[in-house]
């Protein structure tokens, strides 16, 4: 009797429900059932006497009615690191204290998951978080595609290793670019124009076409004696003509020059911002090398004057007689005769002179009349020319600037693609469109995931080098939301220009991070 222990504020409340059995949420009936069971375990004690019993008696009323008292109650801070009692398991007859973190997450409805890429945080199950969804990221490069020597890196299909099962949404995470398209690209028809001479042909001094119903005949005025005619087909490929079909518009031919501007990157030479070719040299030189051609304007058709290498003449072109500009004020590309106190800079060359031109833009890459395509799609939107013809009838009297020169009406900009959309194709149907590209009679919608800003890149990278992350860092949406969790296994993955154009990263690879969102299973 010694040893027990009947000081009730010695004891805590966890330490009174123990003694009476009761589990957390006990009501005053269970209170009472506790005391009775203890009383009649006290009274069947026969090694403790009379006195003993009633001082343990006494205990147990006190105990009873102050368990009574906090039976019904709850506490205010249950839940928190306050509570005045430690949750406990029951069920077995062994008293174990419950994990707080788990109490909240089994009264969580399913549902109520926590979903990845969020700061939310919700009670659960596992670790202990109930979650809904887990994010998987994959790395695509395109020098790991298949079939790498007979496909385009900006028009591919990816086998994934492993099928992304039960996503829900997909997004673009990173991305690395290399700035290696160009700004003016043959194979697209934005690098070529032609130049239609005029020469004073009487005592009137009045200026005509060089026109003749003989190609031959034209010969005499270039200075030259071809063996063969031939038309452009690409990687510097000439298809060959010995006669050419007779002129179907007047009967006569057009005499005039192939201006080609080299593949590249250009920009004036006082931005150097993306430490491209300055755009002055090289149209000046493009129009020192322009090829002497036939034009037949009744077809359209043209045809380069070859030499017995069928290679095309030239040291025939307009060098010294037609010179490029970019005023540096106003921005506006000229073409314009040289002034005679500048002629030590634009030395002759051997080809014919000229007393007036004729500038036409709409041309395709083997400089064949188009008038059918975008005008934007030529290399005179790049310069800055709004129209498709301009003439500049110089007769030699008036030295005022209009009757010498051309001024473009927009501003020289020879930029590749200013910006460039993101088309995946993951194989499914239950996804709407994220991202639409408007243009002035239809769209473009089809699987475009995002927009990426590629000018500011240019010039903050330069030419021939990598940007990271271009234009990931704006608020557009990259991501794409599925209606339903989809298994994706295939990737089929375009880079498109502002017009919907494949680009052409000539022979370059990129990379990007995908992350999916996936239930979790």
């Amino acid at each position: 009797m010694d040893s027990l222990n009947l000081d009730i504020d010695s004891y805590t409340p966890f330490d009174l429900q123990n003694l009476f059995t009761l589990s957390p949420g006990f009501s005053s009936s269970d209170v009472n059932k506790g005391k009775i069971k203890l009383l009649q375990q006290l009274e069947k004690t026969k090694s403790l006497g009379s006195e003993s019993k009633r001082r343990i008696a006494f205990f147990i009323d006190t105990a009873s009615s102050r368990l009574g008292g906090m039976s019904g109650k709850k506490d205010d801070n249950a839940g928190t690191w306050a509570m005045k009692e430690n949750p406990m398991d029951t069920g077995s007859s062994h008293f174990v204290i419950s994990d707080p973190n788990v109490l909240a997450g089994k009264n969580a409805a399913i549902t109520d998951g926590r979903q990845a890429g969020t700061d939310d945080v919700p009670p659960g199950w596992l670790n202990p978080i109930n979650v809904r969804t887990v994010m998987h990221g994959l790395n695509i490069d395109t020098r790991f595609r298949d079939n790498y020597y007979d496909t385009n890196a900006s028009d591919f299909a990816f086998n994934l290793p492993d099928t992304q099962k039960k996503v829900s949404n997909m997004r673009i995470a990173t991305l690395d670019i290399p700035m290696t398209y160009y700004s003016v690209d043959r194979t697209r028809g934005d690098s070529t124009m032609l130049i239609f001479p005029q020469h004073t042909t009487d005592e009137s001094g009045k200026n005509s076409w060089i026109t003749s119903p003989d190609a031959s005949a034209m010969n005499t005025y270039f200075g030259i004696t071809p063996s063969n005619f031939g038309v452009w087909q690409g990687e510097g490929k000439y298809s060959t003509i010995n006669a050419l079909p007779p002129p179907t518009l007047h009967g006569t031919y057009d005499a005039g020059w192939l201006l080609i501007l080299p593949n590249g990157n250009y920009e004036m030479a006082w931005q150097s911002q993306s430490e491209a070719q300055d755009i002055t040299r090289a149209m000046n030189s493009a129009i020192a090398m322009a090829q002497p051609c036939i034009h037949d304007r009744g077809s359209g058709k043209t045809y380069i004057l070859l030499d017995s290498s069928k290679n095309p003449y030239i040291a025939n072109g307009l060098g010294g007689k037609l010179v490029y500009s970019v005023d540096r004020t106003s921005g506006r590309s000229i073409f314009a005769f040289p002034k005679p106190e500048i002629s030590d800079d634009t030395s002759d060359t051997s080809g014919p002179s000229i007393a007036g031109f004729q500038l036409v833009f709409p041309v395709d890459h083997s400089g064949n009349y188009d008038p059918s395509t975008n005008i934007q799609l030529h290399l005179g939107w790049h310069l800055g020319f709004r129209a498709g013809i301009y003439d500049c009838n110089y007769d030699g009297d008036s030295q005022s600037a209009t009757s010498t020169s051309v001024f473009s009406e927009g501003i020289c900009m020879v930029c590749g693609p200013r910006y460039m959309y993101i088309s995946i194709d993951d194989g499914n149907h239950n996804s709407g469109s994220n991202f639409t590209a408007v243009f002035a009679e239809s769209t473009l919608g089809e699987h475009i995931m995002t927009r990426i800003n590629l000018a500011s890149s240019m010039d903050s990278a330069g030419v021939f080098k990598c940007a990271s992350d271009v234009g990931l860092s704006n608020q557009l949406n990259r991501t794409r939301e599925f209606f339903g969790p989809v298994d994706i296994s295939r990737l089929k993955i375009r880079l498109l220009d502002e017009y919907g154009r494949v680009i052409n990263l000539n022979h370059m690879d990129w990379s990007m991070s995908l992350v999916f969102e996936k239930l979790y299973d």
